[in-house]
């Protein structure tokens, strides 16, 4: 009965806005227990017990540990989008090898069976 303690990002935040939203949704009581501008303060206060956020499982702490949705009760989360917008259309070597290191990051975390609607792709 007791309203479930979130650790945010400070608002204006995306994933801060799914979880309250989703939790709203499922009519489940929450309360923000900790706000912080950065995931350091983010995985601190969780590692600490303050409370559950929402992030990827990209650089998890190992004192940190991910939760499935089932397990405490909590709703499943929406499916987002991950978008790379460029300026120019051709890119020069520097931009067009950082594009391809963030599409080759974001290929190797997303999880299995998880769709790109053939978008994604390292060239």
């Amino acid at each position: 009965g007791e309203p479930l303690p979130l650790v945010v990002f400070e608002a204006p935040c995306l994933l801060r806005t799914v979880a309250t939203e989703t939790l709203d949704r499922a009519g489940m009581p929450w309360r923000m227990a900790f706000s912080s501008p950065s995931l350091g303060g983010i995985w601190a206060a969780v590692a600490a017990g303050l409370g559950l956020t929402i992030r990827t499982d990209i650089g998890l702490p190992a004192n940190v540990r991910a939760i499935a949705p089932g397990v405490l009760g909590l709703p499943a989360l929406p499916m987002m989008a991950l978008h790379l917008h460029q300026k120019d259309a051709e890119l020069d070597p520097v931009a067009a090898r950082l594009a391809e290191i963030l599409l080759q990051a974001a290929l190797e975390t997303l999880p299995e069976g998880a769709e790109t609607k053939g978008l994604l792709r390292v060239a």
